[in-house]
């Protein structure tokens, strides 16, 4: 782990402003053989699952109790980024959930007092902040 971490920083400091590279960095890393003795498992195959905003929802397996399934049907150990399904991220963290909500009813608040108006597209947010099954990123211009 400490030859990770070293390598890993050493290569983040080559950058001003990373924004979300760190992943491409790790891969690098791994895909150049940088790193030693790595053993690759494939998201979903084993006990790792990772939710990203650009995995489909008809990919993710949910038991009955929530809990996040491999493609084999077994709970998985490891779920990575699970605050981008709410029903995850109120499994794992109530007091991130409700932040979260709180937060977008605040962008909605905000965008509201900016503009003086309420637009579909606000309407359109706060309705998938709490009904939609996913966190998005929302635009309030």
């Amino acid at each position: 782990m400490r030859n990770y971490f070293s390598l890993m920083t050493n290569e983040i400091s080559q950058f001003e402003n990373l924004g979300g590279l760190d992943q491409g960095i790790h891969n690098y890393l791994i895909y150049t053989s940088k790193i030693k003795d790595v053993r690759i498992i494939k998201d979903d195959s084993e006990m790792l699952s990772t939710i990203s905003s650009h995995k489909p929802l008809s990919e993710i397996r949910l038991s009955k109790n929530n809990e996040v399934l491999n493609k084999d049907g077994n709970p998985v150990s490891v779920v990575h980024q699970y605050d981008r399904y709410w029903s995850l991220l109120w499994k794992y963290n109530k007091r991130a959930f409700f932040n979260k909500k709180i937060d977008y009813c605040k962008q909605f608040l905000l965008a509201i007092k900016k503009n003086k108006k309420v637009s579909r597209l606000y309407l359109s947010n706060l309705k998938s902040i709490f009904l939609d099954p996913m966190v998005k990123k929302y635009n309030w211009d």
